[in-house]
């Protein structure tokens, strides 16, 4: 189904789970990318990770209710995210968990590939101390949430960790979740939902603090640069952590 909220369409499809008008999982990325970019990083990766959960959760049955989305107008402002969360707050859906899947591609195994904004060896030490026992290389899936979602976390370290795969998270308080000392950390659409209170967590590959051609910054952001099985773990990840999310 389409959601057409006035200047953009985000594309909706459902799910339903076994339980009558239970609670809902939103598994979404944002399909609009910058004019005149190949925005294959952004968000062609985020965009095929979430058609192939959809594919492989659509016939298996759950508790919960999985909705996929692909979200217009992230690059404007959030406007395709911010329309469906507070369509969701109007309604008071029974929503327990939003992933944001934007940039899972960008990644490299070479020493001092990875840099991170200023401040965050202060606010997230042993995040940071982890990234110095790996030599600051960009080979790690980037996770945000708030912390209600703590245990989606751990699940997904685990499956993480399983596939042979890095993971850091950060999870914010709700001090955190709207400090302007973390506005990178606010920079997609699980926002939208944090702002309604609704639970959200946000896979990424930390975009430009890896990734030259964050945004055609240097260069066009095309196919050749993604990192082909960094995003297939990252997408694996999200399907097991969804299904986790769901009540399998």
């Amino acid at each position: 189904q389409l959601q057409n909220y006035g200047t953009g369409i985000n594309v909706v499809g459902v799910r339903q789970g076994t339980v009558p008008d239970g609670e809902i999982v939103i598994v979404g990325g944002h399909y609009d990318h910058i004019p005149g970019c190949s925005g294959a990083d952004d968000n062609g990766t985020g965009v095929a990770a979430t058609l192939e959960l959809a594919r492989i959760l659509a016939d298996i049955p759950t508790p919960r209710t999985l909705v996929i989305t692909c979200w217009d107008e992230e690059e404007l402002g959030l406007i395709g995210s911010d329309a469906q969360a507070q369509a969701a707050a109007d309604q008071g859906l029974p929503i327990t968990a939003v992933f944001s899947l934007d940039s899972i591609g960008a990644a490299s195994s070479e020493p001092d590939s990875q840099v991170v904004p200023a401040g965050f060896d202060l606010l997230f030490p042993s995040q940071y101390q982890e990234l110095v026992d790996n030599d600051f290389r960009a080979d790690f899936l980037l996770w945000v949430s708030d912390d209600t979602m703590a245990p989606i976390g751990v699940a997904l370290d685990g499956f993480a960790d399983q596939l042979g795969l890095r993971s850091l998270g950060a999870p914010l308080d709700d001090a955190l979740k709207v400090s302007p000392v973390l506005s990178d950390l606010r920079r997609s659409d699980h926002a939208s939902f944090w702002d309604r209170d609704i639970p959200a967590i946000f896979f990424n590959d930390t975009g430009e603090f890896r990734y030259p051609a964050y945004h055609c910054g240097d260069g066009d952001d095309t196919t050749d640069k993604v990192d082909p099985t960094f995003a297939i773990q990252v997408a694996q990840v999200a399907v097991a952590t969804a299904a986790f999310a769901l009540g399998m």
